[in-house]
């Protein structure tokens, strides 16, 4: 009988190992597909918005920058900065289906700028970046606002192994997850 307990007790804990794996390996999964989702093409975009898109992306740059320091008050000011620039683009030069994909991006990119520059707590900010960063990356590209190349980096052990994205003005990759700790960990997953 106590075999047969012990038995039963090995199933129970391989069922819920193989449920949890299966879980966390969905969400990676859904995590992947989002990232890489796709906005289809938005036709011609008024020049002087995307050269403040373009103003807004290397504020983002200052941000991120100040995150693989770990700098949490640097990293509050450039977010603050960033804020402003969002702020000021000027969204009504843009057409009506244009306006509804930059109103939803802005309205996400807005969120976590303002909450970045709230805190001085970089593991807070670093949550808030990860959202700003994939927001980032789909406003320059379906904009097509980048003036230099921008590359989309990926590190798998981010955030407990869920990994986490940002996007960089050079090749060479710079954590702003682990900053120092471990500063190369990533790889570049798309070129704009």
């Amino acid at each position: 009988m106590k075999t047969l307990k012990i038995a039963a007790s090995i199933v129970f804990i391989s069922l819920s190992n193989l449920a949890f794996s299966q879980h966390d390996h969905h969400a990676s999964a859904h995590q992947k597909a989002e990232t890489q989702r796709e906005i289809k093409d938005l036709g011609k975009v008024d020049n002087a918005v995307r050269e403040q898109i373009d103003k807004a992306l290397q504020s983002y740059f200052e941000v991120k920058n100040a995150l693989v320091a770990t700098d949490g008050k640097l990293a509050k000011q450039k977010a603050k900065a960033l804020s402003q620039l969002l702020k000021s683009i000027e969204s009504s030069k843009l057409n009506a289906e244009q306006q509804q994909v930059y109103a939803k991006l802005s309205k996400e990119l807005a969120f976590d700028a303002e909450h970045i520059s709230e805190t001085e707590d970089v593991a807070h900010q670093k949550d808030h970046f990860a959202d700003l960063s994939k927001n980032m990356f789909q406003l320059v590209k379906v904009f097509k606002a980048n003036a230099s190349p921008v590359y989309y980096d990926y590190c798998p052990m981010a955030f407990n192994n869920k990994g986490g994205y940002w996007v960089s003005e050079q090749k060479e990759i710079a954590n702003p997850y682990f900053g120092n700790k471990m500063l190369k960990c990533g790889s570049v997953k798309e070129a704009l």
